[in-house]
């Protein structure tokens, strides 16, 4: 019986030291714990619990800051995002256009202007209309300059190569 009113008693004790506990001594408590997640989560409880704490008012005229959370404060509108709209004349080019777009072409036939050789052996094609592609996996196909070819709009943003003729394609990707 004298042990339970013991515990009772140092229990409120507890509670009303840690109500008359300024929240400068918080805060100088949560410094002071050396784990950093326990550190953090100490910090956290002030912060949710900040009015519990005494001389919040004298802190603030002192130039300790009050966190947001505690505070009813009215949040900043969130910004706008300002969209840009493309006029007709100015189209991106085939290969170089967002992935959003609605109306796509599927695909296009342009005459071979000249080939280069990447350091790994890729081909490098450039197309009579000026673009340039570049193979972007590792299979052996013949070109020359003046073959017409067709580049057609794959899967997932990609784009494959072939010959009218041939029933072999690569893997492109437009770099101009």
């Amino acid at each position: 019986m004298k042990f339970s009113i013991l515990v009772g008693s140092v229990a409120l004790l507890c509670a009303a030291t840690t109500q008359a506990e300024s929240i400068e001594q918080a805060l100088v408590k949560c410094s002071n714990v050396d784990n950093s997640l326990q550190r953090l989560v100490c910090f956290d409880k002030v912060a949710k619990d900040v009015q519990q704490y005494s001389g919040v008012e004298e802190a603030i005229k002192r130039g300790y800051s009050v966190p947001a959370g505690s505070v009813s404060a009215p949040r900043p509108a969130p910004r706008k995002s300002i969209e840009t709209v493309t006029p007709a004349a100015e189209a991106t080019p085939f290969g170089l256009e967002p992935k959003e777009q609605g109306e796509e072409i599927e695909e296009i036939s342009a005459t071979v202007a000249s080939l280069d050789k990447a350091p790994r052996g890729e081909l490098i094609i450039t197309l009579s209309d000026g673009s340039v592609w570049r193979q972007r996996d590792s299979t052996h196909y013949k070109l020359k300059s003046g073959d017409v070819v067709n580049i057609e709009r794959g899967m997932l943003g990609s784009f494959y190569l072939s010959k009218p003729d041939q029933n072999k394609r690569i893997k492109v990707k437009r770099t101009k």
